[in-house]
C-alpha cells in the first residue's frame, strides 16, 4: 500500500543508511536477489514525465513489456547474484486492499469517460486508444497475463543463450496467479531460504520503491538485506549510477 514520506524522511534523518553506487566496488556480494516488478510497471506505462503531452499519450504494451525486461536485466547485470533470482508480481489481494483498490479505480474510470477531459483529448489530436490505462496493472487482464509470458519466455531464451550471470543462478517468477501481494510473496520466500540455508548469513538485496519492504525488511530479523532504490539524477533514464541503497 506504501506509507507516504516515510522512505524520505528516515533518508533525511538518518543519512548515514544511504549509500550511492557509483562503481562496482560499491555494490557488496549479493546472494539473492528480489524484484517487486509493479512499482516498475507503473513507472514505465508513462512516456517522459518532463513532456505533458507524452503523459497523455503514454506507451505500447509492447514497449512496456521490453523495457520491463530491459530492467530485468540491468539490474541482474548490475548487481550479479551468487545464487537465486526472484521476480514477483502482485497477485490477487487481501480484500481489505481491494476494497481501497476499488475507490481509486471507480475515480480513474470516472476521469476516463469525464466529456470535458474527452473534449480535451480531442482537441490536442490525441489518440484515445493510445491512452494506458493503469487499471490493467491487475491480475488476469490482458496487459499483465501478456506481460507474464513475455517475461517467461525473456528468462527462458536468456537461459537457452546461456547468458553470462542469467546461467548461474536459480530463478523464481511469481506472477499474478499465485496469491498476494509481490513484497509478502517474496518475504515468504526469504523465509523459506532461511530455513532451506540452515540459517547461514545471506545478502539480500530488495529492488522496490515500496516503502512497506523498510518495515518487513526490519521485522524479518535477517541481518544484511539492501534495499535497491532509483536514483533521482537522471528522470529520463532508468539509471542506476547514482542509485540510492538503504541498509539495515
Amino acid at each position: 500500500m506504501g506509507i507516504p514520506r516515510f522512505a524520505k524522511t528516515l533518508m533525511t534523518r538518518y543519512p548515514l543508511i544511504i549509500g550511492n553506487i557509483r562503481t562496482e566496488s560499491d555494490i557488496p556480494i549479493i546472494y539473492n536477489l528480489y524484484l517487486d516488478l509493479n512499482s516498475t510497471i507503473h513507472e514505465l506505462s508513462h512516456s517522459n514525465p518532463d513532456n505533458i503531452l507524452a503523459l497523455l499519450k503514454n506507451k505500447s504494451y509492447e514497449q512496456i513489456y521490453q523495457e520491463t525486461c530491459d530492467i530485468i536485466n540491468q539490474i541482474v547485470q548490475l548487481i550479479k547474484s551468487k545464487s537465486l533470482l526472484v521476480i514477483a508480481l502482485d497477485g490477487v489481494s487481501p480484500i481489505a486492499k481491494i476494497s481501497d483498490q476499488l475507490k481509486s479505480r471507480y475515480s480513474k474510470y470516472f476521469l476516463a469517460n469525464n466529456q470535458e477531459i474527452n473534449n480535451l483529448i480531442t482537441n490536442l489530436n490525441l489518440d484515445k486508444k493510445n491512452n494506458f490505462d493503469k487499471n490493467e496493472i491487475s491480475p488476469c487482464t490482458n496487459f499483465m497475463i501478456n506481460l507474464e509470458k513475455y517475461i517467461d519466455n525473456y528468462i527462458l531464451q536468456k537461459k537457452k543463450e546461456n547468458a553470462d550471470i542469467w546461467k548461474d543462478i536459480n530463478i523464481i517468477f511469481s506472477g499474478t496467479n499465485v496469491p498476494g501481494e509481490g513484497e509478502y510473496k517474496i518475504m515468504e520466500i526469504m523465509r523459506e531460504e532461511k530455513i532451506k540455508n540452515e540459517n547461514k548469513l545471506i545478502n539480500h538485496c530488495i529492488l522496490s520503491n515500496d516503502a512497506d519492504f523498510i518495515l518487513l525488511s526490519l521485522l524479518s530479523h535477517e541481518a544484511n538485506i539492501v534495499l535497491l532504490k532509483k536514483g533521482t539524477s537522471n528522470k529520463k533514464e532508468y539509471n542506476f549510477e547514482s542509485t540510492k541503497k538503504i541498509i539495515f
